[in-house]
């Protein structure tokens, strides 16, 4: 049996958790496991299986003494752990928390949930200046070990240990890489424990969407990149810290803020051109500069070189929705990047899945995604301005008042520019936004 897991900590494959709504959760999952097609234009027994790939689902690692000190080696194991096998484009990789729900879960239960056969956990122990990890892979459908193994090496040797577990898993599971996709799949993110500790702590931080957040992130990415020149991932998320910067408002200089994202992701390519944080980076550039066409192209490259990772499919759902005005592919994307990542995904999922299905004047649905992600963000004032527009459009004018009153006694100054999504280049949906927003009692 597996544990139960109560909660996964933001820092955990760099997702803000949402675990307190762990039983939405696990329905939308349950619905959604066999087919990202909209549920409407198939019957269940119509449904295709999800893949022909070996589907292997990732588990957080744990920790026995579960210590702050060791908190980040675990977060740290599981993240790069993900992130290599994500890479490997014949497997299908899910990495999420364990459904719960106040029980534990077997390996079959979580094998049907998330439509998997092969399921990798284990746990870290730091002991001095030694790190030992446990890993485990189980068949899960027949709920029988394959193998379980134990590493221990110097603590600045953990990525080595993490090469081991993941080419132990490939090896397996009868997965063949060619020369280049191995050079690829296991090169070194960074030569620094701390750097990438930093990394963790800057990405938990820029996922909370504030102000302050932001410069404690963008702190923490330099102080990553100051620890190891190389580390092209930090410079991929101070990137994306200019880059939201812009779209938040914060920037004093628009132009030059995505200049300097732009400046960062073309150093990160210097270093490694295949890097699909970077190229995810460099998509998002391009859309803001109005080249939809090669955004959406660099958001393919990005997701080749990473099918399993959520963040990349995640991407190509924005480019879609808010740069290309197409909310029901959007839809599509979404949704399946909450697949890739159940139980453990940022809570920006639910808020960029509830813009595409008010574009598609599925209000009811928005809001309630909207209310979900103003409630696991109640600082970020972009959850105010959804909610208060999605109850416009459904008619309750009262609540929509109050929450606009809501989010000007957090910032008095707050206009629609200061929206996120005022940006979309989906016309007639900002219009409605205007419209609903202007009914609420929001300003221009």
């Amino acid at each position: 049996m597996l544990q139960a897991v109560a909660f996964l900590k933001k820092e955990v494959l760099m997702k803000r958790s949402i675990l307190n709504s762990a039983i939405f959760m696990m329905a939308f999952v349950v619905t959604s496991l066999s087919s990202w097609v909209p549920a409407e234009e198939k019957k269940p027994s119509e449904q295709p299986p999800v893949s022909d790939q070996p589907a292997l689902a990732v588990l957080p690692f744990n920790h026995p003494n579960g210590t702050p000190e060791s908190d980040y080696l675990t977060d740290l194991t599981t993240v790069n752990i993900s992130d290599i096998l994500q890479k490997i484009p014949a497997l299908l990789v899910i990495s999420g928390a364990a459904p719960n729900q106040g029980q534990a879960v077997s390996l079959p239960q979580l094998a049907k949930a998330w439509g998997v056969r092969y399921v990798l956990e284990g746990n870290v122990q730091k002991t001095g200046e030694r790190v030992r990890i446990t890993a485990k892979l189980s068949d899960a459908e027949k709920d029988q070990p394959l193998w379980s193994e134990e590493y221990e090496r110097e603590l600045s040797a953990i990525f080595d240990l993490h090469d081991k577990i993941t080419r132990k898993v490939v090896s397996t599971l009868g997965v063949t890489l060619s020369p280049e996709e191995q050079a690829r799949v296991w090169r070194r993110p960074t030569r620094s424990v701390e750097a990438y500790q930093a990394l963790l702590q800057a990405r938990e931080r820029f996922l909370r969407f504030t102000k302050e957040d932001f410069t404690q992130a963008q702190q923490l990415a330099e102080r990553a990149i100051a620890l190891d020149p190389e580390f092209v991932r930090a410079y991929a998320q101070l990137g994306f810290i200019h880059y939201d910067t812009i779209l938040y408002g914060w920037a004093e200089d628009p132009a030059a803020a995505l200049a300097r994202a732009a400046d960062l992701a073309h150093k990160a390519m210097a270093i490694d051109d295949h890097n699909p944080y970077t190229l995810d980076l460099l998509s998002r550039i391009e859309a803001k500069q109005g080249h939809i066409e090669q955004a959406l192209a660099l958001s393919e490259k990005a997701i080749a070189f990473s099918p399993s990772n959520s963040n990349f499919v995640f991407g190509q759902g924005v480019l879609l929705n808010e740069y290309a005005s197409k909310p029901a592919e959007a839809l599509l994307l979404l949704q399946k990047a909450i697949r890739l990542s159940p139980g453990s995904y940022p809570a920006a999922y639910d808020e960029i899945l509830g813009r595409a299905h008010y574009a598609l004047g599925e209000y009811d649905k928005a809001l309630a995604l909207f209310e979900k992600y103003h409630q696991l963000n109640p600082k970020d004032t972009d959850g105010f301005v959804e909610v208060a527009f999605a109850l416009a459009e459904l008619g309750r004018l009262d609540e929509a008042r109050a929450k606009v009153g809501e989010l000007l006694k957090l910032d008095p100054k707050f206009t629609f520019a200061n929206y996120t999504g005022s940006t979309s280049k989906n016309s007639a949906v900002v219009q409605r936004l205007r419209d609903n927003l202007r009914k609420a009692g929001l300003s221009e």
